[in-house]
């Protein structure tokens, strides 16, 4: 119960975080292209599905893996209501984190503290307009 409780507010933060990062912080249309190979140390990446497309998770953590990253589906998000995929460091790496945010081609990621324990580097939640690749 107290771990659905912390994740729930995490998940809020994390909402409130994009929210305000996304209207304070520039757009731009060419993302740096950082390679897997370029990151130092190998990011644990948890991937989890924050829209009600079935298996969505699945085949972002299968892109990742095919393309080097150390990805794991994590299931389903708390909240299934997410329009935008949202990549987080949970470590402060920033430099990992725009390494996947550019694969999946999501702009602005973003760094958060938490006071939980937290085993992986970064983690991501697939939105609903997530466009998967061809």
């Amino acid at each position: 119960m107290r771990q659905e409780i912390t994740l729930t507010l995490i998940i809020l933060v994390i909402i409130t975080t994009a929210v305000i990062l996304g209207k304070s912080m520039p757009v731009y249309s060419r993302q740096p292209q950082i390679s897997q190979a370029q990151i130092p140390g190998k990011a644990t990446i948890w991937v989890y599905n924050g829209s009600r497309r079935s298996g969505l998770a699945e085949r972002v953590t299968n892109s990742l893996r095919t393309n080097g990253f150390d990805a794991y589906n994590k299931g389903n998000a708390t909240i299934q209501t997410y329009k935008r995929t949202l990549v987080i460091s949970r470590n402060g790496d920033m430099r990992a984190a725009r390494a996947v945010a550019a694969h999946l081609g999501v702009s602005n990621p973003f760094f958060l503290e938490s006071d939980v324990d937290i085993t992986n580097d970064i983690t991501i939640i697939v939105g609903d307009l997530h466009r998967e690749p061809r």
